[in-house]
Parts: structure tokens; C-alpha cells; sequence
């Protein structure tokens, strides 16, 4: 038979020797031939082994006893079996395989899917997303239902503006008169540079959404909010900041 062996740099005093299926070596470390190989590369030499000879195993200058006992093992213990390779793949760490455009490194990106609602939200999530929807959910205790912040007008000059009501009992308004005026004494003037009429503006209340209210309000500009029922008899002041895109009335 030929010995076939590729070695990455010169090795001196090389030998091999052939084991039994028990790991048992079988005859003398065998250095005929290949004293010294001077350069790095494959090498091939022709032996004839003994008989049961189920392995070979090379080396430079160590002993057979100091360096063989891993193939000697592995002898004794028998080649793994397809599902022993099987298992042995699956419990790898993933956090061992995380090569670009790897398998690992997509398990572990998928790995948030096993429990999607231990996800962090709002998280990084482009609009349209199922992600970018759950994160515009409002935070609110176990024992309240979960209230759906409004989407933003589609004018980048205006502002959604809305608030949830509910009665002394914890039933929804819907009857309440809620309204908007600048809080101003002279018109006040857009960055487009309209003049913006001090007139008073209703919150709508919103179908299908129990207890809320909602209306679509210019930018950068001061309010107040007036619903005696709600807010006080003096209503309450806030203002519109430029960026932004929904406003809580009740924050």
C-alpha cells in the first residue's frame, strides 16, 4: 500500500506506525525511506503493513507512546456513528460560528424568533414592518388594553393629536366636546409663512377606537386644549414641537 501524508513545513526524523482496531500498535516505529523531508509538501511511500491494520499514524521525533494515544482512542472507541455526527452538530455553539454569511451567523440572527415577544421593541424596524407596528404600541399595565398610537398625517406640517377618555367608572367617552385654540394674542405665522387664524378646532372622536380622540394640528405652534369635563375649567396649554409627528394629551 502507499502512505500518503502533507505536512505544512519540513520535518526531520519522520516515521509512521500501524495500529490495530484495539489501538494496539503493531511492529516498530518504521523511518525507512523518510529519514528527513527537507521542504513542505505531500509525500507518498510504499509499505506493507501488518496484518489488522486498521490505522496509521505519523510523526516526527516524538515516541509512538507520546503522540499516538489520540488515534489509539479513537481506535478503540470505533469511528462515530451518523447520528453521534448529527448530535454532535446541533450542540455547537452558534456563538463559535459567526462567519459572514455563515449558517451560524443566521442562526443566531434568527434566534429571537424561537420567543418573538421577548424581542425589543420599538427596536430598529423600517416602516411597514410588523416590528415598526408593535414598537408604536403605547406601554401600559397588564390589567389596561393596549391603545394603538395613531399613524402621523401625511402633510409633514402637521402633527396627530389625540387622547383616551374614560368615565368615573372606567367606561369610554364618546360624547365629550373637546376643543383646540392658539394660545395667542396675535395671528400667529407659519415657517411657509401663512398666517394661521385664531379659531377654535374640534377633536373628532375616532370610530372603532372606544374613548379616543383625535385631530390633525400645524406644527411649532401653542395650544390649549378645552373640555371642562376633562381638563379643568382653565383646559390645558401645550405645543406642537416641529418634529413632532403624534402627540398623547394625556402625557
Amino acid at each position: 500500500m502507499i502512505l500518503q501524508a502533507f505536512f505544512g513545513e519540513a520535518q526531520t526524523g519522520l516515521g509512521y506506525q500501524f495500529y490495530d482496531k484495539d489501538g494496539t500498535l503493531l511492529g516498530s516505529r518504521v523511518t525507512t525511506g523518510i529519514d528527513s523531508l527537507p521542504e513542505a509538501g505531500g509525500y507518498a511511500v510504499e509499505a506493507t503493513p501488518p496484518g489488522g491494520t486498521v490505522g496509521i499514524f505519523w510523526d516526527s521525533t516524538e515516541t509512538p507512546d507520546g503522540v499516538s494515544e489520540d488515534l489509539r482512542e479513537a481506535l478503540r472507541e470505533g469511528a462515530p456513528t451518523v447520528e453521534e455526527i448529527a448530535d454532535a452538530v446541533w450542540d455547537e455553539a452558534i456563538a463559535d460560528h459567526q462567519t459572514a454569511g455563515s449558517t451560524g451567523e443566521q442562526l443566531q440572527a434568527a434566534g429571537a424568533s424561537g420567543d418573538p415577544w421577548a424581542t425589543t421593541v420599538p427596536g430598529d424596524y423600517a416602516d411597514g414592518t410588523a416590528g415598526a407596528a408593535v414598537g408604536r404600541l403605547n406601554n401600559t399595565p397588564a390589567e389596561n388594553p393596549v391603545a394603538i398610537i395613531p399613524a402621523p398625517p401625511a402633510n409633514p406640517d402637521l402633527a396627530a393629536v389625540f387622547v383616551d377618555t374614560e368615565d368615573i367608572l372606567g367606561a369610554p367617552v364618546t360624547n365629550a366636546v373637546i376643543q383646540i385654540e392658539l394660545v395667542t394674542t396675535q395671528p400667529a405665522t407659519t415657517e411657509a409663512g401663512r398666517v394661521v387664524g385664531n379659531h377654535v378646532k374640534k377633536m373628532t372622536h375616532e370610530e372603532g377606537t372606544p374613548g379616543r380622540y383625535t385631530v390633525d394640528l400645524e406644527t411649532g405652534l401653542k395650544y390649549r386644549a378645552k373640555c371642562a369635563e376633562l381638563f379643568g375649567p382653565d383646559g390645558k396649554t401645550f405645543t406642537l414641537e416641529t418634529t413632532a409627528e403624534t402627540l398623547n394629551l394625556a402625557d
